[in-house]
């Protein structure tokens, strides 16, 4: 597979066909190669594969921070969430026009978001 050429829709999509319960890669193979690409296009490609090669070991390393985080600052973890889901829903105007957010599904306010961007471009 030539991953330069793979999309963001394709990776989603790869994910969803990804099978959960296969074991996770070793923690030797995991960080034994980590080198830093030269260029956008090589660094984009490696983020590709690697995210689809060791997908296990990104989620345990990933619930091992918030857990680690959980325990040391709870506060902390669950602020950061809650910012996370307030700057998702209150900085977009077709979201706040809407008169219950409650009936929402997050897949259709995923699409709403999707539509129109948070920051206009740079001219």
């Amino acid at each position: 597979m030539v991953w330069g050429s793979v999309t963001a829709e394709d990776l989603f999509n790869a994910l969803h066909e990804v099978e959960w319960s296969s074991p996770s890669r070793s923690i030797l193979e995991f960080f034994s190669r980590f080198t830093v690409p030269r260029s956008y296009s090589k660094w984009s490609s490696q983020l590709k594969c690697n995210l689809y090669y060791y997908i296990t070991n990104y989620f345990i390393l990933m619930f091992f921070v918030l857990a680690v985080g959980f325990l040391l600052k709870p506060l902390a973890v669950v602020a950061a969430f809650l910012t996370g889901l307030s700057n998702t829903f209150l900085n977009y105007r077709n979201l706040m026009v809407k008169q219950d957010l409650s009936e929402l599904s997050f897949r259709n306010a995923i699409t709403d978001l999707s539509e129109k961007p948070l920051i206009p471009p740079l001219r």
